[in-house]
């Protein structure tokens, strides 16, 4: 990510040591699962032209960076499914999905437990089905979120 605006961080200690501010600077931050960490690189340009320069080119070589990891992935035999598994758990409405499902899941259980059906009746079938039913869904949706995620953030 870059930013031209400085970090809050990195203006604190570079005032605490007394060093001057350099107007024309901008600043990486780097990803905090990244190669560096989380790091944040202050970069000085001789002027201001310069310094938009090098932040245009830097934004544009993450973009290329970025186009050509998904190539890549999109290339390695399940890269296509693992693409499509993460694009379809991150939407509204698979989300929605799952958070109604987990309400009526903890409705059932309330339910259950406040009528505390005898076993082997009707109600005692439905509550046993339902939890079976839940248990599924939550089971396929924690399947669908590691394939899609393997080795990358899990969410």
């Amino acid at each position: 990510q870059v930013d031209s605006e400085p970090h809050e961080s990195f203006a604190r200690s570079t005032s605490a040591t007394g060093g001057p501010e350099h107007e024309h600077a901008f600043y990486i931050n780097t990803h905090a699962e990244g190669l560096c960490a989380g790091r944040v690189y202050c970069l000085r340009a001789t002027d201001e032209e310069s310094c938009h320069n090098w932040v245009n080119k830097l934004q544009e070589a993450v973009k290329v960076a970025v186009k050509t990891a998904r190539q890549k992935e999109l290339n390695q035999g399940l890269g296509v499914w693992r693409s499509w598994s993460r694009k379809v758990y991150k939407s509204f409405t698979f989300q929605i999905f799952i958070g109604a499902c987990i309400l009526a899941a903890f409705s059932f259980a309330i339910a259950s437990a406040e009528s505390r059906p005898e076993p082997g009746t009707e109600l005692d079938k439905l509550f046993s089905w339902a939890q079976t039913s839940f248990t599924i869904i939550f089971v396929v949706e924690l399947a669908f979120n590691l394939f899609g995620h393997w080795r990358k953030q899990f969410c």
